[in-house]
C-alpha cells in the first residue's frame, strides 16, 4: 500500500509537470503569435510606405514623360519651321537665278 501511495504520488508530480510544461508551452506560443502579428503589421506599414512612394515616382516618370513629349513636338515644329525658311530661302534664290540662267557660259 505505501508503495501505491509513492505512484501516485508520483503520478499526480507528473501531471502537475506536464500542466506546468503545458501552460508555459502556451504562454511561449502566445508571445510569438504575439510577436509574429507585430512583425506583420510592421510588414504591412513598410509595404504601404514603399506602394505609396512607388506611386510617387509613378507620378513623376508620367509628368516628366509628358514634358518629354511635350518637347519633343516643339523640337519638331521648330525644326519644320527652320526647314521651310530655308527652302523658302533657296527658292528664292532659284528664283533670282532663273532669269540669269541662260546667260551663264
Amino acid at each position: 500500500q505505501a508503495r501505491v501511495q509513492v505512484l501516485e504520488a508520483s503520478v499526480v508530480k507528473l501531471e502537475a509537470q506536464g500542466k506546468a510544461k503545458a501552460e508555459a508551452n502556451e504562454e511561449a506560443m502566445r508571445k510569438v503569435m504575439a510577436e509574429m502579428a507585430d512583425n506583420r503589421r510592421e510588414l504591412e506599414q513598410v509595404v504601404a510606405k514603399a506602394e505609396g512612394r512607388i506611386a510617387a515616382l509613378d507620378v513623376q516618370l508620367q509628368a516628366k514623360e509628358q514634358d518629354l513629349i511635350k518637347l519633343r513636338d516643339e523640337e519638331a515644329r521648330r525644326y519644320a519651321m527652320m526647314e521651310e525658311r530655308l527652302l523658302g530661302g533657296v527658292r528664292d534664290e532659284l528664283s533670282k537665278a532663273r532669269p540669269n540662267i541662260g546667260t551663264w557660259s
